[in-house]
């Protein structure tokens, strides 16, 4: 039997190269790459979805790291949050010193409430309920909540919950480190991350086609 693959992007490849039996991939843009593209102008690569690269599951990144071969580079996270004329290194709740007092005071309370409370009855509704049980309102209100509704455009009381268990939940000691300035790091897996060398994230999706595959473009 004969699988018919429909979109070039990253998934649509990947699933390809992992398929192990006869497959058509069809991608309806002159080019895979789906919304891994890479556009180029004057010399610079601009990226759809600024991807980088990053899986706390081995055997992702050992696929990854073996399709790109010598085109990759590692480098360590250096990302901030621009929160009241001040730069929050992220995450948001392992840098709480940069916050002016009261806001630091409110954010640690808060989460100190939030951690030692009981445990409420039945799952979070919506991504804002979640957001108050896990960080307290000092984060949630903050920073989580206006940045998930920047980010997805939604109000995060009609968001769901189904993606959530990708944020780990930092633990109490690193909060209060942080609020008293000592340095920690949140969400280690993304600390390093990779990314091509040459040729933009593109280059993933062309790394990841499987030799003599069957694509249609147009």
């Amino acid at each position: 039997m004969s699988v018919g693959i429909l979109g070039g992007g990253i998934s649509g490849v990947t699933l390809q190269r992992h398929l192990h039996r006869p497959s058509v991939l069809f991608e309806k843009e002159a080019v895979l790459g789906g919304l891994s593209r890479t556009y180029w102008k004057n010399g610079f690569g601009y990226d759809i979805g600024g991807h980088i690269l990053f899986s706390k599951h081995q055997h992702v990144t050992d696929a990854v790291n073996q399709a790109l071969d010598e085109n990759i580079h590692q480098c360590r996270r250096l990302n901030t949050i621009l929160f009241k004329g001040r730069y929050v290194k992220y995450p948001f709740e392992n840098d709480l010193a940069a916050l002016e007092p009261e806001d630091r005071y409110d954010c640690l309370m808060a989460y100190l409430r939030t951690a030692m409370a009981p445990p409420p009855d039945g799952p979070p509704a919506n991504l804002e309920e979640w957001a108050y049980r896990t960080f307290g309102r000092g984060i949630a209100d903050k920073y989580l909540i206006p940045y998930n509704r920047k980010i997805w455009k939604l109000d995060p009381a009609d968001t769901a919950t189904e993606w959530v268990e990708r944020i780990p939940k930092p633990p109490l000691e690193d909060v209060v480190k942080s609020s008293l300035g000592i340095s920690t790091e949140g969400y280690t897996h993304q600390l390093y991350f990779r990314y091509p060398l040459h040729g933009g994230f593109e280059s993933v999706v062309k790394a990841l086609r499987a030799p003599a595959a069957d694509v249609r473009c147009g």
